[in-house]
């Protein structure tokens, strides 16, 4: 058994991934002193550049559809070893089909991951823009473990809205994110490959922080344990290894969108011709490589 402190955060399908709130989180968390690492829930061959420049630890994913259960497990438990807790961010919402690279920023399927990691999950609720007295809450689905609000208007509602939701729904609202329209609309607007508007990352941390209790956060996150031993697995992710074999991969100007997670793991294993248990990598002599 090992324990990994761990988080699902369950966003609009409609994206952007990493959401607004996430970014928030991960701001608000790394603020802190806390290592954290962001997986999304959709394969990206491009890894998203503003979930490390929040963190300092490069985003990684997962992807129910493309990877067997033990395969994301080996991967999930391989991505936080350098992290004191992980966000696995998605949508519990049927997840809308990507129809061109430029679309390659929107969350994936949840569900799954969520089982298969036994993750606790939280739910971003936006907050209607005028809270008047016949404020209705929406349906949320089976599985909830807490709430975090967003797009709160007006800071004296959330005490209101804490009790709400406590009497509705038996779940704690873990914290909340203002309207911060200006920063939100640069934010929203930004590619997930690229660098985030300068400033931006702070005044998402010190919102966060401001309504936020990470104490009851970092509960939420160690209060399941995983059962899996990463250290079982060979580097190919699989729970019996393949027949010892080498790699050639091709990296310049016509070859070069590839899984980070993919070369990761075939990395550390290096060149081998002792043991039948490990995969090798070689470079290929005909391709010019580069990083």
């Amino acid at each position: 058994m090992m324990d990994v402190p761990r988080l699902a955060l369950a966003t609009a399908a409609t994206g952007p991934e990493p959401s607004v709130m996430a970014l928030a989180l991960l701001a608000g968390l790394t603020a802190q002193r806390i290592r954290v690492q962001h997986f999304r829930t959709r394969a990206c061959p491009a890894p998203a550049e503003v979930a490390g420049q929040v963190t300092g630890l490069p985003g990684r994913h997962l992807d129910s559809w493309l990877m067997p259960p033990e395969v994301c497990r080996s991967l999930f438990l391989r991505g936080t070893r350098a992290a004191e807790i992980a966000v696995v961010e998605g949508t519990l919402e049927r997840p809308l089909e990507i129809q061109s690279c430029a679309q390659s920023d929107l969350p994936g399927d949840l569900t799954q991951i969520a089982e298969i990691l036994d993750l606790p999950v939280i739910a971003v609720l936006p907050v209607p823009e005028r809270l008047g007295e016949s404020f209705h809450l929406p349906h949320l689905p089976d599985g909830i473990d807490a709430v975090l609000l967003d797009r709160l208007a007006d800071p004296d509602d959330l005490p209101r809205l804490r009790r709400l939701i406590s009497r509705a729904w038996k779940l704690p609202v873990l914290g909340a994110l203002e309207t911060l329209p200006a920063i939100r609309g640069e934010l929203e607007q930004a590619p997930r490959n690229q660098s985030l508007p300068e400033g931006s990352v702070e005044i998402l941390a010190d919102n966060f922080l401001r309504h936020g209790d990470l104490d009851a956060i970092r509960a939420l996150a160690g209060s399941r344990r995983l059962a899996g031993a990463a250290d079982a697995l060979c580097a190919c992710g699989l729970s019996e290894c393949c027949h010892c074999f080498r790699v050639a991969y091709a990296q310049d100007e016509a070859f070069g969108r590839y899984f980070p997670d993919t070369l990761e793991a075939l990395k550390p294993s290096g060149p081998s011709s002792s043991s039948s248990r490990r995969c090798a990598t070689r470079p290929c002599p005909k391709v010019s490589t580069s990083s």
